[in-house]
């Protein structure tokens, strides 16, 4: 085979300018280093490796996996500025948010997941639209609002007639404060400010995580190098053209990615079981005709999340039987790191 990008083919992708990268993770590198992982070794070049990692920023900052590993107190790689995903944008994609209503509160806030039980109220500043009710929360970022962010955000959300109802910032720094009405000066009347916030509520809240093109684009690479590194294919078969076309450019998900509810795990279809320990699980079968992936990603303790289907269309291998793998990304208990710097290990899975 040449040495060259697998993702030079079919022409209208990669240009071949760039070398290969010598390491590229399967699993986006964020969620950790397992022990017994497979890296692609020189199969994809450079400009692509960073073409994906902005893919990738989308899975571990705006998505349903960003918001379970600010839960369980994960960290990315420890040369990565960290990045908080309730106030910071990804990609042009607005922060995730979360949003609840104390009993004694007059209209929802915004809050920051602490631990998986505890949280607290973002700095934020709350407009309402008076022509019909809807409440509209605009993260506060020190040194970062002026009056024309205001403007543009209340023009993007299309609010007609907007009332500030209240604004929240950190009272031990007047400069916040300063700020907020700086940018706000025109709607300052009876608003409700953060010291009139009282501390131990009970909140239920409930977080608005959007599944969005480039995060569906991330789900099929990421099955699609896992293929590559667990099955013996090189990534130019002529079948892998129209999932390396939709993880390159985008396009109509439909053919290639789906969602199901039923586990990857044949025991964990039992509504009753849980997994002991965090985990993310990876498997791939084909036979004769078709090949396709399933993932899950955070299996846990105290919850089952929804499986990936990668469907791939007609099968590269050109023996008439079928062949499946799986393997479970487990974490080390704890969520601790070994003295290699694993944050778990790689157990591939036995077929029941």
């Amino acid at each position: 085979m040449a040495q060259r990008c697998i993702y030079t083919q079919p022409s209208g992708l990669c240009s071949g300018a760039a070398p290969l990268h010598p390491k590229e993770h399967c699993l986006p590198a964020g969620l950790g280093e397992f022990k017994g992982d497979i890296k692609l070794a020189h199969v994809i070049c450079w400009e692509c490796q960073e073409r994906f990692g902005r893919l990738e920023d989308v899975f571990l900052h705006n998505s349903p996996e960003a918001f379970l590993r600010v839960l369980l107190g994960q960290r990315g790689r420890k040369r990565k500025k960290g990045k908080n995903i309730f106030y910071e944008p990804t990609a042009g994609l607005n922060p995730m948010p979360v949003l609840g209503q104390p009993d004694d509160m007059p209209f929802p806030l915004l809050w920051e997941p602490v631990t998986a039980s505890e949280s607290r109220a973002m700095k934020q500043i709350v407009f309402k639209d008076r022509a019909n009710g809807t409440f509209y929360h605009l993260p506060y970022r020190p040194g970062f609002l002026t009056e024309a962010k205001v403007d543009k955000f209340l023009a993007a959300n299309g609010v007609a007639d907007p009332k500030l109802e209240g604004f929240f910032f950190d009272e031990k720094c007047p400069e916040e404060e300063e700020e907020i009405c700086s940018a706000c000066r025109r709607f300052l009347t009876g608003t409700l400010k953060s010291g009139e916030l009282r501390e131990g509520l009970r909140v239920e809240a409930q977080a608005q995580i959007q599944i969005s093109p480039m995060y569906l684009r991330v789900i099929a690479k990421t099955a699609f190098h896992f293929v590559l590194a667990r099955f013996p294919f090189d990534g130019f078969e002529c079948e892998f053209d129209g999932i390396k076309r939709f993880i390159y450019h985008g396009g109509d998900p439909s053919p290639f990615v789906k969602c199901l509810s039923e586990p990857v795990i044949a025991e964990l279809r039992d509504a009753s079981v849980r997994a002991l320990q965090w985990q993310h699980v990876l498997s791939a079968q084909c036979d004769q005709d078709h090949l396709e992936a399933r993932m899950q990603f955070y299996i846990g303790p105290a919850i089952t999340p929804h499986t990936w289907v990668i469907t791939f269309g007609r099968t590269p291998s050109r023996l008439n039987a079928s062949y499946g793998r799986g393997f479970a990304y487990r974490y080390y208990e704890g969520n601790h790191r070994d003295a290699e710097g694993y944050v778990g290990a790689v157990i591939e899975l036995q077929r029941g």
